[in-house]
């Protein structure tokens, strides 16, 4: 383990490692992203600083690993899979972070030959979806980066004149990353790097693309071992990387070989967030809004001054305390899995979770189609109200205690009542008898099998639901319904639903569930079984007027989860989509 990974104390509080809030949307993705404002926001990666706008487009493209390929590959989702001899081994097998400085600070890698195991994977599930055979119709035994190539020309005929097996094949190889790497004191500047087959090819391709694309403006090309095309905005920048690897190799570097290595099998993309990322973040924050609110509609990002008081405390412990994340993307049992790894008290600085955080979603009836789980510990609701203080007196002009008194005169509702509701274990589900045309007009919510499934002092949280009622109205009274069946509370608006959520279990036996929920105490988890009930999901995108062919793309997919956990003091998040 790294000396960058502090060690978890105990009960220290957090978010779930992946961040499934108990409001909001789902956590977002690995880096580069920033964690979702509130108190539970997460980490597995920070956000890579944004750079300046590129006035010149395609200057930007090549800057930016910027063979129109790079582009094309990650914008198209099309993933490496030609059936060569791949290597499995990130920290040993030829990556473009061998043409990275040790001291880059993002990393994004794709890999077009990965593991044997890993194109037959991608071949056996892409191959069940229609739109995939049809479009882009791709065999074990074809050049992906070809058909990429022609894909990119149907979509662009700028360069339509070049020729793959006579302009690109010559130079370009099967690996490609960007990346931010340091600069001092200003902010940290983009890179491409290409696997290639000598320089000479290389800048004769490279100078063929610019010329078929009306490129006349200077961009940086440096070559490290003859292997490795870098490319910046300026040479000055691609000289200091080139320079930069002479003295250490990103993938040399500790703290890049313990994330590489806590993130599993190696799949066909790599991502990777150094530790001095955090205090860049912070270090650079006035100037990254500055530049981030030139993309926003009216030229302002709301809430983006600049001002270096305005970050979320929250949030300003989470850029302090980062140690580093990495992340990998890969198939694996005909499923697409991302998974990503940080320290734990990155992940968990804002509400303390429960290790209950998935009993509820498992106790489920077998037929929920959705459920969103987390559990919450003891305490949580006091680091709440000092998370949203700030809004309170900003927004409300009022305290927290001034706020909850305000509630507690309309709801009845105390601070502890609000905490027993929590519970130590909490699902929101949607079973899939869910009728699509429920939805159309205004519908009448004690027909939807929505529901709640808590898990806790059920006396308390039977006594917060009765203020609620009392307080509400007959109107109230009528929609909140509730049953306790040993452990768990269950709650609903739907008298049938309420008697299925209560009496039935068995979602955490489904196969469904089990695939794709990883780690074995989930902290969070967010669920979905396309299987469940009567093809819930073909109903209701045949209801929406979708098309037959969104329809038959749909049907190969089982079901998809996202999962959070606690590995010592590596907090792990995983999204996993399966197939039939």
């Amino acid at each position: 383990m790294s000396d960058n990974l502090p060690p978890q104390q105990p009960g220290q509080p957090g978010t779930p490692a992946g961040g499934v809030p108990p409001q909001g949307p789902p956590p977002q993705g690995p880096p580069p992203q920033g964690p979702p404002p509130g108190s539970w926001e997460h980490g597995p990666g920070q956000p890579m600083p944004p750079q300046k706008p590129q006035r010149n487009g395609k200057k930007a493209a090549l800057a930016g690993g910027g063979v129109l390929l790079t582009a094309a590959l990650i914008g198209g989702g099309i993933v490496g899979y030609n059936l060569l001899s791949g290597e499995t081994d990130l920290l040993e097998a030829d990556q473009p972070s061998q043409a990275l400085p040790a001291d880059t600070l993002a990393y994004a890698a794709v890999d077009l030959d990965p593991s044997g195991k890993q194109k037959v994977e991608a071949i056996r599930t892409l191959q069940k979806f229609p739109g995939f055979t049809d479009e882009v119709d791709v065999d074990e035994d074809d050049d992906v980066r070809k058909r990429i190539f022609e894909i990119a020309q149907e979509e662009d005929d700028t360069c339509g004149e070049l020729d793959f097996d006579k302009d690109i094949d010559s130079w370009l190889g099967e690996r490609f990353a960007m990346a931010a790497v340091g600069n001092g004191d200003d902010v940290p500047f983009p890179v491409g790097v290409v696997q290639v087959k000598g320089e000479e090819e290389t800048r004769a391709g490279i100078d063929k693309i610019a010329e078929c694309s009306g490129e006349d403006e200077d961009f940086g090309l440096a070559f490290v071992d003859d292997e490795w095309a870098v490319l910046t905005e300026t040479q000055k920048q691609a000289d200091q990387v080139a320079q930069g690897v002479e003295k250490g190799t990103l993938r040399d570097d500790d703290d890049f070989q313990t994330w590489t290595k806590e993130t599993g099998e190696a799949g066909i993309i790599h991502l990777y967030a150094a530790p001095a990322l955090g205090q860049v973040l912070l270090d650079n924050f006035e100037e990254i809004f500055g530049m981030a609110d030139e993309f926003a509609p009216g030229g302002e990002l709301p809430g983006s001054s600049g001002s270096d008081e305005e970050i979320p405390e929250t949030a300003r412990k989470q850029l302090e305390s980062f140690a580093g994340a990495a992340g990998t993307v890969r198939f694996a049992d005909g499923a697409l899995e991302a998974e990503f790894v940080t320290n734990g008290d990155t992940a968990f600085t804002g509400v303390s979770p429960s290790d209950a955080g998935a009993e509820a979603v498992a106790s489920l009836p077998a037929t929920t189609a959705g459920a969103l789980g987390f559990g919450l510990g003891e305490g949580w609701i006091d680091v709440v109200i000092d998370q949203m203080e700030p809004l309170f007196a900003g927004e409300l002009g009022m305290s927290a205690d001034d706020a909850l008194a305000e509630l507690e005169e309309h709801t009845g509702l105390t601070k502890d009542d609000i905490e027993s509701l929590g519970g130590e274990s909490i699902a929101v589900a949607v079973d899939a008898g869910i009728d699509p045309a429920t939805f159309q007009g205004m519908p009448d919510p004690a027909q939807l099998p929505i529901g709640l499934k808590i898990k806790g002092d059920t006396e308390k949280i039977e006594s917060a639901l009765d203020k609620l009622r009392e307080s509400g109205g007959p109107e109230v009274e009528r929609m909140l319904l509730s049953e306790t069946t040993g452990d768990y509370v269950a709650v609903a608006m739907n008298e049938d639903y309420l008697d299925k959520l209560a009496g039935d279990d068995g979602l955490g036996d489904e196969d469904v569930y089990q695939d794709v929920v990883g780690g074995d105490d989930p902290k969070a988890v967010l669920f979905v079984s396309f299987d469940a009930g009567d093809n819930w999901l073909d109903n209701l995108v045949a209801d929406m007027g979708a098309p037959e062919e969104l329809r038959e793309n749909l049907e190969p997919l089982s079901g998809a989860g996202i999962s959070s956990w606690l590995d010592g003091d590596v907090a792990h998040t995983l999204l996993k989509v399966t197939t039939d």
